[in-house]
């Protein structure tokens, strides 16, 4: 833009200036997770370092206050799985066990990069699918039964 002045004197004398006004993005908007609740179920065979899901979250501002991170809140509690601050993707971090615990819930938070930052949270709640990993038992290890030669093919002989 051109700024243009001009003074009252007998002979005007006028003075012009290029003036930028750079409008700059106020961190106005909080960032928001897609969902509320992220569900996903996972074998309890895959490896550590599997991906599990990905978080997304939006968020309207420009520049750094629309840029986001991404982790898991009470992560003492909550170290079966990490997350990828950049990305949002949640990955294993312990090795999974359906007979130890079958299901896990926590809680995670976007956080812009804005001055002062923007936050939300959701829950994410993973499922563990049992993968035939233990063998069956007998017990005890050593059975006996008497059998009559005249017995019915398909009578129960234990239990």
């Amino acid at each position: 833009m051109v700024v243009k002045a001009t003074d009252k004197g007998a002979m005007p004398l006028t003075g012009k200036v290029s003036v930028t006004i750079q409008v700059t993005d106020a961190n106005d908007q909080k960032p928001k997770f897609t969902q509320r609740v992220f569900h996903t179920n996972i074998s309890e065979s895959v490896p550590i370092g599997t991906p599990v899901l990905i978080l997304r979250a939006i968020d309207k501002d420009i520049g750094l206050n629309s840029q986001l991170r991404y982790r898991v809140l009470h992560r003492r509690k909550h170290n079966m799985f990490r997350v990828i601050q950049d990305t949002g993707m949640i990955k294993v971090a312990n090795k999974l066990d359906y007979e130890v615990q079958k299901r896990f819930q926590f809680k995670v938070e976007v956080k812009d990069q804005g001055t002062p930052a923007l936050t939300d949270i959701a829950k994410v709640m993973v499922h563990v699918q049992d993968y035939n990993d233990n063998p069956p038992v007998f017990e005890p290890l050593s059975y006996f039964s008497t059998v009559s030669e005249n017995i019915t093919v398909g009578t129960s002989l234990l239990r």
